[in-house]
């Protein structure tokens, strides 16, 4: 944690979602490995998924990061799955609520569990880290989940990936390497999300002064 801490902070990432379960982020091992970091980076620790879209900006790009793909899982809920009809009529109904205003509270309702089980099943648009970041915007705000190497995300951050109309990205990897730990794969990510906006700066400036 304390590596994912320092990493955050020195590729400018504007804070740092904690959720609950993980580990403390004020753990003297957590603390030493940061090098300082907590204190450069605002954390926002203990966050539950009821609460968590009131810390992140409304319109940010959400990207799922995990290697526990399977396009097996990715299928489309068939027709006669007794479901269906259920998760479609929640489906609707959430296009019917009016959008809250952004003084408003944002939680995260989580009150259908029922129907959570299913998101298993709903596609996720899936691509490279390179290909997902090609089409960024300088204007754009990221949001960048990542879960534990062993279980992988959890049912709640597909949820909010699919209602985000967000992306699932992967590390291409060789050599039959399966994954890499969470630190080490959330600083690819992160290096190559902040290359993606470098380069659009340097297109700008490149661009404003061509006639110079």
């Amino acid at each position: 944690m304390g590596t994912i801490i320092r990493t955050c902070a020195a590729v400018g990432c504007d804070r740092l979602l904690a959720l609950k379960g993980c580990v403390d982020i004020w753990d003297p091992k957590v603390i030493r490995s940061g090098m300082g970091a907590h204190f450069r980076l605002p954390i926002i620790n203990d966050v539950g998924w009821e609460t968590i879209a009131n810390h992140i900006p409304e319109m940010s790009k959400i990207y799922l990061a995990d290697h526990k793909y399977s396009f097996e899982e990715n299928k489309t809920l068939s027709d006669d799955n007794p479901s269906k009809q259920m998760f479609e009529e929640m489906l609707e109904k959430r296009k019917q609520i009016k959008r809250p205003d952004k003084t408003e509270d944002r939680s995260y309702s989580l009150s259908n569990n029922r129907f959570l089980p299913l998101y298993k099943n709903i596609p996720i648009d899936y691509q490279s880290l390179w290909q997902a970041f090609s089409n960024i915007k300088s204007s754009d705000h990221s949001t960048i989940i990542v879960g534990g190497e062993t279980e992988g995300t959890s049912l709640q951050a597909r949820k909010l990936t699919i209602e985000h109309a967000g992306k699932m990205v992967y590390i291409p990897l060789l050599n039959d390497v399966e994954s890499l730990n969470v630190g080490i794969a959330l600083s690819v990510i992160l290096i190559e999300l902040r290359k993606s906006y470098e380069d659009l700066v340097q297109k700008s400036y490149l661009i404003e002064h061509k006639d110079v």
